[in-house]
């Protein structure tokens, strides 16, 4: 067990957020942001959205498409740097950690507008704020087969936290307000019943100096729709990227999937020589969530990370891919397998996406980051944690991610195609409505079981 300083490096399945605050703050009322998105940043809403849909629908689309461009990005950022090591990452907990903490900025500065364009928040709103809590809303399930759980919760001490910012986050995120104590228990208890008991224990302490703790959780577990005969399960060997062989528990289906062939040169699709294959797994009823997996070609130079670099480079290539996607008999090979990653301080990688302002120490006399959180001028961002696990086997997929933003201040054919995951691949978790990404993947060593 860690104290509220230190908590950022054990949790299994939740973001959150330790404000170190000084001084008093006074409660300002306030007009809802408007977001502004440079003009070089685009969304394609999924192509099941734009049929007939709503305006809501529309915009909750958008800021699906926005935050999954943030997501891929990201997601690309930290596969280069991982250097062939798994990654993982759950775009949504990270997009909505970062909003929260946007949340509070000061309106107009550098730091909100980086912020934006960081996230590439719609504009297809006056503010954000309705349109996030619609979005945040419309992922959820009333599958039996399926559940997705989104909670949070702000805890706060003192005044130093502004009511307007604490209500925005009751409003927009759904966050419960609780008042934090000396004692810890009071918020291992609120783990323990949103987890179901998962995780029983979360801090031994809270910290003097700790004014706020905002905890964010997401979790998934999904049964398949057409589950895999379990008595077709076999031992083989999973290629690594090193060249070497590891057993794995392979799985094993013959049914008529959404299935695409990826090509990413001219001279490839002339030649049918496909750089990669594309499958998609719904769970439960099969309209609300699917799993995405691409396989890059075995024997070839192509890798997840070569192919997520086209995505970055081709705007709306990701949706081209994932969507509409045809049906045709596929023999699929999947192992079971257990991926983790983190926790992991992806600090660098948002610095290097553009986020620099916010991560910035106060200093005496500079104007405030995060005037709309605190009157303390010397509050900034410290450290962005996030960490995620995932299980896939006959039955399904269960998965959590947990973000945490450190808050401080200076103190076709007829014929069956074989697709057999027995190399490196991406496995991806998405809304199959809004295409919002849940989770994604690079699967280079994972924990077979």
């Amino acid at each position: 067990m860690f104290s509220a300083r230190s908590v950022g490096v054990a949790l299994f399945a939740f973001a959150y957020w330790f404000l170190f605050i000084r001084g008093d703050a006074k409660s300002v009322w306030y007009k809802p942001i408007v977001v502004e998105v440079d003009s070089q940043h685009h969304t394609r809403p999924s192509e099941q959205i734009k049929a007939g849909a709503t305006e809501e629908a529309m915009e909750v689309a958008e800021v699906a498409s926005s935050f999954n461009e943030f997501g891929l990005e990201l997601f690309n950022t930290l596969t280069s740097a991982a250097d062939g090591g798994n990654v993982l990452i759950s775009p949504l907990s990270v997009a909505t950690a970062l909003s929260m903490v946007a949340a509070g900025t000061t309106e107009g500065s550098a730091n909100a507008q980086q912020f934006d364009k960081t996230l590439r928040l719609p504009v297809t709103s006056d503010s954000t704020k309705d349109v996030l809590r619609s979005a945040l809303q419309r992922v959820s399930s009333v599958d039996p087969k399926v559940k997705l759980l989104l909670a949070n919760s702000q805890w706060t001490r003192g005044g130093s936290i502004k009511e307007t910012y604490k209500q925005k986050l009751s409003a927009v995120f759904d966050a419960d307000v609780r008042e934090l104590t000396a004692e810890a228990e009071p918020i291992n208890q609120w783990v323990s019943e949103k987890t179901e008991g998962m995780i029983k224990r979360l801090l031994d302490e809270v910290d003097p100096l700790t004014v706020a703790v905002l905890i964010n959780a997401v979790y998934f577990k999904g049964e398949w729709a057409d589950k895999f005969d379990k008595a077709n399960t076999r031992k083989m060997d999973f290629h690594l990227a090193s060249g070497t062989s590891t057993p794995c528990q392979m799985m094993f289906r013959d049914a008529k999937m959404g299935y695409r062939e990826i090509f990413l040169t001219d001279k490839a699709r002339e030649t049918r020589q496909y750089d990669a294959q594309l499958v998609e797994l719904p769970y439960g009823s099969g309209q609300d969530f699917g799993a995405v997996i691409i396989l890059p070609r075995a024997g070839t130079s192509t890798s997840v990370g070569e192919l997520m670099a086209h995505a970055m480079q081709n705007p709306g290539v990701w949706e081209e891919w994932v969507q509409r996607l045809p049906k045709r008999p596929v023999e699929m090979y999947l192992p079971r397998f257990k991926l983790e990653y983190g926790v992991q301080d992806i600090k660098a990688a948002l610095t290097s996406m553009g986020l620099v302002e916010p991560f910035v120490a106060g200093t005496a006399g500079r104007e405030g980051a995060f005037q709309r959180m605190t009157d303390d001028e010397q509050v900034y961002l410290s450290n962005v944690f996030h960490k995620a696990v995932m299980e896939v086997n006959e039955e399904g997929t269960e998965a959590a991610a947990v973000t945490a933003a450190v808050m401080m201040t200076r103190a076709m054919p007829p014929q069956p195609v074989e697709m057999k995951v027995d190399h490196p691949f991406l496995f991806a978790v998405r809304d199959l409505k809004s295409g919002l990404l849940l989770f994604i993947g690079n699967v280079e060593a994972p924990e077979f079981n």
